[in-house]
């Protein structure tokens, strides 16, 4: 289990990473940041256009099943390709 005081059952997050994959029929998104990787829910992001290797922001919940697996079900999602996000 990872040590983030973040990292719990029901937590609203925003986080921000590559795209690594988009699958259309499972509507999960793989990002990744430096060497982690997160599974994204987008079964509510009906007006984006996924593109992988492009960086994209989601804020949602995260949800941990049984295995310490999670996944964060997106609310909202946007494209930030372009915008430093070391400044935002």
């Amino acid at each position: 289990m990872p040590s983030s005081e973040m990292f719990k059952q029901g937590a609203y997050l925003r986080v921000s990473g590559q795209l690594q994959y988009h699958d259309v029929d499972s509507v999960v998104a793989v990002i990744q940041d430096s060497s982690v990787s997160l599974k994204i829910g987008t079964q509510h992001l009906r007006e984006i256009s996924f593109r992988a290797n492009s960086m994209y922001q989601f804020i949602g919940e995260l949800l941990i099943g049984p295995e310490n697996d999670a996944i964060l079900q997106a609310r909202i999602g946007r494209n930030v390709d372009g915008l430093d996000l070391n400044l935002y």
